[in-house]
Parts: structure tokens; C-alpha cells; sequence
């Protein structure tokens, strides 16, 4: 049957990511205690939830470009994967990340994108 036939191929693909989070303490709200995200080659991952239920920061966490309170995560990326190739994220409005100013919003946008502006250059 078809869902079978996605499955099997999808076997067939590289994993490129996988990361397993874990609740530390009690600052995190997460329902679980624990939960993996794995992405193979040609999947996409996208998460869903209430307004303030960590998304965006779980995302920045696992991506090793802000810490989250109360939360562990072990990340394993495909090694041929270079580094500014690691990440996209797409919001469904537009968003600046919490916790850091314009400024820095606007270097971790060109950093991610392999750019290396100097400060004078992002004011």
C-alpha cells in the first residue's frame, strides 16, 4: 500500500539531523520529559503550538544559538553538512528573537548565512 511504499523509501534516505531534548528541571514547561527530532534527506521539520510554548526557543537551543532554561539536548548532524548549511527556520510572522536586541537579530540572520559583518557594519 502507499504508506508502506513512503515509509520504505523514506529508509532508504540519509538521516541529516537528530536531536534528542530533554527536560532538565522544572523551568521548562514541556509536556513530555523527553522527545527526539529527526529529519532525513528531503524531510522537513516544522513545529506547532500555542504562542509561548518554547518553539522558538527550543529551536534556537538545539541549534546552539541561544540557551534554553531547563532544557538538555543531544545533536548529531550529517558531517558533510557544513555549518551554515545547518539551519532554516521560517516563521508564520514576522518574528525577532526574545532575550536579544535588533541588532543582534539582524547578525545571527547574516552569521547563519555564512556572512561575518562587523558591527559598524549591522547599525
Amino acid at each position: 500500500d502507499k504508506a508502506v511504499s513512503e515509509r520504505e523509501e523514506s529508509s532508504d534516505k540519509s538521516r541529516l539531523f537528530t536531536a534528542n531534548v530533554r527536560r532538565k528541571d522544572n523551568k521548562c514547561t514541556f509536556a513530555n520529559s523527553e522527545f527526539t527530532l529527526a529529519v532525513d534527506e528531503g524531510q522537513v521539520l516544522w513545529l506547532q503550538g500555542p504562542s509561548g510554548a518554547g518553539k522558538t526557543l527550543t529551536c534556537l537551543h538545539v541549534l546552539g544559538i541561544q540557551e534554553a532554561p531547563g532544557i538538555e539536548a543531544d545533536v548529531t548532524w550529517e558531517s558533510t553538512i557544513p555549518i551554515s548549511e545547518r539551519s532554516g527556520m521560517l516563521f508564520q510572522q514576522g518574528v525577532l528573537i526574545d532575550g536579544i536586541n535588533v541588532q543582534d537579530n539582524i547578525a545571527l540572520s547574516l552569521h547563519a548565512a555564512g556572512a561575518t559583518p562587523s558591527k559598524q557594519e549591522i547599525q
